[in-house]
């Protein structure tokens, strides 16, 4: 593979336009559970565009939120996310039943479980104990592996323990299977990045942070979301945080002084990209999600107690972010990503490797009929608070 040109560059890097993906979708939504997608922008005084997928039937996440610089692509998130759910709930026939033992002395690579993030130490294994397996790819050597399909799936419906918390990080989709690949590996950079800055127990945001003074900010899909957030007096917080390759990665603080739901004064987004831009557009947008998941209530895996308990602890931090200075100009932050989709994965991959990173797995849960790709990935070594997201 030579190059993959992006023909669409603005508050996301992809291979064809939002409206084209959603036209390639469409026809396969039902089957796949997707009875509607819902416009909950309009809940907030914000304005910024948020979708909602809904799959009434289906076992796991039955709503899924999406965000964008446009109701068309905060519709298109919306979808993609609910697709993503729908292969990880679903485990195709491709699963093999073996032991760890049996697959090694039959030649094949094995994954250890426990190196796996997610992994449930108190779970019964052993090397004889017979479950299902997934068979996947560790990228930086190309050499096929086969790792616990738990790590993948939700096994519980196969009679196959869930040696793993279920969870969504570095689940991805995309045009293209390289497409999804680098936004699953956005996701699990960023995860690790914000979890980094709890150092034991506390928020520590002195060494790896910059905290971006948003008068310097000249880009012009970030300018028009800091016009909404002023529009309807919010302040928001922008911090840049370093990651584990040469990234950029936001941190992004909606802070609404006089809320009608306490669970309103402070909301977080976070986004990892390439481009600062991108970076930066996505963390501010998933903040405005965050705020609209609380206000429309619907989400499945939502805890209830948090959406009416009015607490110090909100308005304490509310008060910790206010207080934060910015000092950092945009035109500082670098622009690492390329026109070429194929370029920007290559030079994520050699960085993890550069940052002895020695694996990166992944698993393409693509599938016929729908033939859209979604993939998994895992960096054994990058962490993940579950608290911060």
């Amino acid at each position: 593979m030579d190059k993959l040109n992006k023909n669409y560059t603005n508050d996301t890097h992809r291979l064809i336009p939002p409206g084209q993906t959603l036209a390639n979708i469409q026809p396969h939504l039902l089957a796949m559970g997707i009875t509607r997608c819902a416009d909950v922008t309009g809940l907030d005084r914000l304005g910024i565009p948020v979708y909602c997928a809904i799959r009434p039937t289906r076992p796991w996440l039955q709503v899924s939120n999406g965000k964008g610089i446009s109701h068309e692509t905060a519709k298109v998130s919306a979808l993609m996310e609910a697709i993503e759910v729908f292969h990880a709930e679903s485990p195709d026939q491709h699963l093999q039943r073996h032991s760890y033992k049996s697959l090694q002395s039959i030649g094949q690579q094995v994954v250890e479980p426990h190196i796996l993030p997610g992994y449930l130490p108190h779970l019964y294994f052993h090397p004889e104990f017979v479950l299902d397996w997934v068979k996947g790819k560790n990228l930086l050597t190309h050499s096929e592996m086969w790792l616990p399909a738990s790590s993948v799936y939700d096994c519980s419906a196969r009679y196959s323990p869930n040696l793993y918390r279920i969870g969504t990080n570095g689940l991805a989709s995309g045009n293209h299977l390289v497409e999804a690949t680098i936004h699953g590996l956005y996701e699990i950079i960023e995860r690790d990045a914000i979890a980094r800055l709890v150092v034991q127990g506390r928020l520590n945001l002195q060494t790896r942070c910059k905290f971006i003074d948003l008068q310097t900010i000249d880009d012009p899909y970030v300018q028009s979301l800091l016009e909404r957030i002023r529009a309807t007096d919010f302040k928001l917080v922008l911090i840049w945080v370093e990651s584990c390759i040469a990234i950029n990665t936001f941190w992004a603080i909606l802070l609404d002084e006089n809320p009608y739901n306490p669970t309103l004064i402070v909301n977080v987004g976070y986004g990892t990209h390439l481009s600062p831009s991108v970076a930066a557009t996505r963390a501010i947008t998933e903040a405005a999600q965050s705020r609209l998941t609380f206000i429309h209530g619907a989400r499945d895996d939502l805890d209830a107690t948090q959406i009416f308990e009015n607490t110090k602890t909100h308005r304490q931090l509310y008060n910790y972010f206010d207080r934060l200075t910015s000092t950092t100009a945009w035109q500082t932050l670098t622009n690492f990503a390329t026109r070429d989709l194929f370029a920007d994965y290559n030079y994520v991959l050699q960085s993890l490797r550069e940052a002895e990173y020695q694996d990166v797995y992944r698993v393409d849960l693509t599938r016929e009929p729908f033939n859209i790709s979604v993939v998994k990935v895992f960096v054994p070594g990058l962490i993940m608070n579950y608290s911060l997201f």
